[in-house]
């Protein structure tokens, strides 16, 4: 039985849907959709059917004062 990798499997250091989450935070996909999870929680998937989704953690830009 071959060994799993327990980081990103997606490109670009990415987390791919199914995965794991690995900390409590907001997270964002290469379609711009921006979700919280908390820690070990599963990423999810999208809706269209042959697509899969890649999740990036999402730091929110300062606001202008």
């Amino acid at each position: 039985m071959a060994i799993r990798p327990r980081g990103p499997l997606g490109p670009e250091g990415s987390w791919k849907q199914g995965q794991r989450c690995p900390a409590d935070g907001s997270w964002i996909d290469q379609f711009g959709r921006i979700i919280e999870l908390l820690a070990h929680s599963t990423f999810p998937p999208i809706k269209q059917k042959g697509e899969c989704t890649y999740w990036m953690r999402y730091n929110e830009p300062p606001q202008a004062a």
